[in-house]
């Protein structure tokens, strides 16, 4: 029987980055596969709505070619596989997204977008994994069009107590590392911020996973003017680090097929 629910016992994340364009370092990037409509002045959009708070899975680990993983499944079966570049473990490259089924403890996403942000062109590609009974999450990507950038990756779970912290934790002031970006989240999840030189404003919420409190179900609405994703909102995830006091996210539009990514931290 297929389902898109984690398998027991694990049932119990800007700069933003548009499909087929790189960036990296936080850096403000963007580009998407189809055009977004634009408004002539770029104003506040009205907050998006807050996300239902899911139950989620995180694993860390590693790909074969090095770069280190961030690996989060709700329990909806979407998927959020952020990686590093190669150069730096600490650095964001880019992620995959996609809606996992499962028989058992295998797992598959017949279409999973791989937005890199190193310059590839935005790809789609078939994730095949598994969960073993050390609830190790491991397999492999392989691509539609290009089979040399296919590769396998290991990872090992992180219960949700490894990481334990409040929204007034993570409330503050954000910027990428060349502060083309900036965000503030406040006590209460609220989300305001500007991206690409001050064109494009967005709002919109965190709200923490239901076992998780450094992993944030994020939602934005864009004000269109100077925002590549125009008028858009995405939904995705956000993991904050609170040694590091960075925020890594990931989220999509409801196509799948555009994404805002993002990697800002606290002065």
């Amino acid at each position: 029987m297929t389902t898109r629910r984690l398998a027991a016992p694990l049932t119990l994340l800007i700069s933003a980055f548009i499909a087929g364009c790189g960036g990296g370092g936080g850096q403000a990037s963007s580009t998407t596969a189809t055009p977004s409509p634009e408004s002539a002045t770029p104003t506040t959009p009205a907050p998006a709505p807050a996300s239902t708070p899911r139950t989620a899975g995180l694993w860390e680990g590693q790909t074969h070619t090095a770069r280190a993983t961030h690996i989060v499944m709700l329990d909806d079966g979407r998927l959020f596989f952020l990686y590093s570049t190669i150069a730096d473990p600490t650095l964001m490259g880019g992620a995959i997204v996609g809606l996992l089924t499962n028989s058992g403890l295998s797992y598959v996403s017949q279409v999973a977008y791989d937005f890199d942000w190193e310059g590839m062109a935005a790809q789609t590609g078939t994730l095949t994994a598994s969960i073993d009974n050390q609830s190790g999450f491991n397999g492999s990507m392989n691509y539609t069009t290009n089979a040399d950038r296919a590769f396998s990756f290991s990872s090992s779970y992180l219960p949700p107590s490894t990481r334990s912290v409040t929204l007034a934790d993570v409330a503050g002031p954000y910027a990428n590392s060349d502060r083309t970006m900036t965000m503030d989240i406040d006590a209460k999840g609220g989300v305001t911020g500007v991206a690409f030189a001050q064109k494009c404003a967005f709002a919109g919420t965190v709200v923490p996973t239901r076992n998780y409190t450094n992993i944030l179900h994020i939602a934005l609405s864009f004000a269109g003017g100077g925002c590549p994703l125009g008028t858009n909102t995405v939904e995705g995830i956000a993991i904050y680090n609170p040694e590091r006091k960075e925020l890594l996210g990931t989220a999509v539009t409801a196509t799948g097929n555009s994404v805002a990514m993002f990697q800002t931290r606290k002065p």
